[in-house]
């Protein structure tokens, strides 16, 4: 399921790790590839190999691959990034997303950050939704995403309020 993060694009990501660590990950092939149909929720699973002359470099490199499937980054592959989480209720994932992904959009087009939403299909690891980008950008991102869920109650409770008698016209 973490090939495609663990590969990255153009090979970036395995390479960075090989290179840094002076390691040698092998990943036996499969005839899966993200376009492919698949029933339910099962994805193939592969065991991707370690191998190296310094033990302690085989640990850290299974450390990188461990962070990138849980926080999609790790320093060794995207330096200077780091990743935080916020918990969103369901109930505010729209929110989140947005019209058509507009606001997903948005979020990750301006702050230049990753979004991750957690789901039951997903592969996410953690019930949060997960940022990731250079610290300050995420910062950023989380007061936005905090913003547009107090919007939303704000804008809840106004019209909830006004359907419970708040009405000052009397209808």
């Amino acid at each position: 399921r973490f090939l495609s993060e663990i590969v990255g694009p153009g090979g970036k990501i395995i390479k960075a790790i090989q290179s840094n660590l002076d390691v040698k990950l092998t990943i036996p092939k499969t005839d899966w590839t993200p376009k492919t149909m698949q029933i339910g929720n099962i994805a193939p699973s592969v065991r991707v190999g370690i191998a190296g002359d310094n033990p302690q470099k085989v640990k850290t490199a299974k450390q990188v691959l461990r962070d990138l499937c849980d926080y999609h980054h790790h320093e060794v592959t995207h330096p200077g990034f780091c990743h935080k989480e916020i918990y969103v209720p369901h109930e505010f994932f729209h929110c989140v997303i947005g019209t058509r992904g507009s606001e997903i959009k948005h979020i990750r087009g301006n702050y230049r950050v990753d979004v991750y939403m957690p789901s039951e299909e997903s592969w996410c690891t953690t019930e949060n939704v997960v940022c990731v980008g250079k610290p300050n950008d995420v910062k950023k991102a989380i007061s936005y995403i905090e913003l547009l869920m107090d919007r939303d109650s704000e804008s809840r409770e106004q019209k909830y309020s006004d359907e419970l008698g708040g009405d000052s016209h009397g209808w």
